[in-house]
């Protein structure tokens, strides 16, 4: 019995993919890239070897970890947007844009740790005696 296509499931499986391996059919391959449509859809740009792991900033083009520019934790540009940046002569590095969108994500995830989770009907958390807690007084603290 022939191997079905890893993507549509439904034809004979002619081809591999050499990223995910996958067993694809004609239709779901691109011979040209040796990669199935699916990785052919999150190939780097640049290099169309390796899968992106982010989108350029300024462009949008997709990048893998070799070919992009980390200019903050969270974000890249492909090398065509950072020499751009570079060619105008921008007196800061990384551009004010994307340091920008870094602090409002990292404003944002702090308020959101900084702010109180409170229950509705519940104060604040106090420690009370299981005495106290009852409304009774146990016979050994009466002696005490």
């Amino acid at each position: 019995m022939a191997l079905l296509c890893g993507v549509c499931r439904r034809g004979a499986a002619v081809a591999t993919c050499r990223i995910c391996g996958r067993p694809v059919c004609r239709d779901d391959f691109d011979t040209e890239l040796g990669v199935c449509v699916l990785c052919r859809e999150s190939l780097c740009s640049v290099c169309r070897e390796r899968l992106a792991v982010a989108s350029c900033e300024a462009c949008g083009r997709p990048v893998c970890d070799h070919c992009g520019i980390q200019v903050t934790p969270v974000a890249w540009l492909c090398p065509s947007c950072a020499e751009r940046y570079l060619d105008e002569g921008r007196a800061s590095w990384p551009p004010s844009s994307l340091v920008g969108k870094e602090l409002a994500r990292l404003r944002s995830s702090l308020t959101s740790l900084l702010s109180p989770r409170r229950r509705p009907g519940n104060g604040p958390e106090r420690r009370a005696s299981p005495e106290a807690s009852h409304g009774e007084v146990s016979s050994e603290s009466r002696r005490m």
